[in-house]
């Protein structure tokens, strides 16, 4: 039963459907031009915000190697196992891991100049398309995706700290010298 303030069927405004609009209006034309318009910035948008976010992970891999190298640990990824057939075993071990260290930042920085240019070329398609809109949208996925850094940052000097504790050597106290 309708309610007592309700306007009977035949009173209420048509909404433009594709059952009640006329095919051939520019008005339908137009809208649908602007929602298919709409639609493939949206696509363009969500490729832009995954690009950024993957320069970001690669900017924090190039963060966890090089902090890796600085205080001379080996993360995992990096431990190859050499036989200790010779006494030069532990020299080739440290050496190979560097050096696995070294070439993955070499790929990031490679990844990263790809990554760059590709946000390059859709930001300008982008700001094009969006016009004055485009700084609000930018601001946006950059905060997003700032919350998502601080947390993976906070994660790698975790394992940083991790790894330090695993492969920093620890000898026992040394017992005071005391005269008998």
């Amino acid at each position: 039963m309708p309610c007592a303030n309700s306007r009977p069927p035949s009173k209420l405004a048509k909404w433009p459907t594709p059952g009640n609009v006329v095919l051939g209006s520019r008005a339908l034309k137009a809208v649908i031009v602007t929602l298919q318009f709409i639609d493939a910035s949206q696509s363009l948008i969500h490729r832009f915000e995954n690009l950024k976010r993957k320069l970001y992970n690669c900017n924090a891999s190039i963060y966890f190697n090089r902090k890796s190298l600085n205080k001379k640990l080996t993360p995992s990824y990096a431990k190859i196992k050499i036989p200790n057939t010779s006494p030069a075993h532990k020299h080739t071990q440290r050496k190979v891991s560097k050096l696995r260290i070294k070439d993955e930042i070499k790929l990031l920085h490679c990844k990263k100049q790809k990554l760059n240019l590709e946000i390059y070329q859709l930001h300008l398609k982008l700001a094009n398309n969006w016009k004055n809109l485009w700084p609000l949208i930018q601001h946006d996925i950059e905060s997003k995706l700032q919350k998502e850094c601080r947390m993976r940052y906070q994660n790698l000097d975790n394992k940083i700290k991790h790894l330090a504790q695993q492969q920093t050597p620890t000898h026992p106290p040394k017992e005071p010298f005391t005269p008998e």
